[in-house]
């Protein structure tokens, strides 16, 4: 970390499920000194400290959601989310909601595109 922290966290991790709909609210921590009188977050959030946040089912975004990453200098981004596979049977070995909204349930290199592009 370049920036100096409170030590009371370490990221905020904002999560909406659509898309990239979750970089809309970076604005209401990495400035939030400068929203509206009352705004309930008094301190600036260093966007190197934020995590966009997408769904798992979200794969044709998870390109563009690494693309604004970068170009945001944010921290990174969380999924929800992605179930383990059992190789063994050929089925999911763990699934939350019956599978609705899990990466695992696309065939998709778009994560590893996006995870390449993060790194570079």
């Amino acid at each position: 970390h370049n920036w100096t922290t409170t030590g009371l966290i370490d990221t905020v991790g904002i999560m909406v499920y659509g898309g990239l709909s979750s970089l809309q609210y970076v604005k209401n921590y990495a400035n939030a000194t400068h929203q509206w009188e009352g705004f309930p977050i008094t301190v600036d959030v260093p966007t190197q400290a934020v995590l966009g946040g997408m769904a798992g089912s979200d794969a044709g975004e998870a390109l563009n959601m690494a693309k604004q990453i970068n170009k945001q200098n944010l921290g990174g981004y969380m999924v929800w989310f992605a179930s383990f596979f059992d190789k063994t049977r050929n089925v999911p070995a763990f699934t939350y909601g019956h599978g609705a909204g899990d990466a695992s349930t696309q065939k998709s290199s778009s994560w590893e595109a996006a995870i390449k592009l993060m790194n570079q």
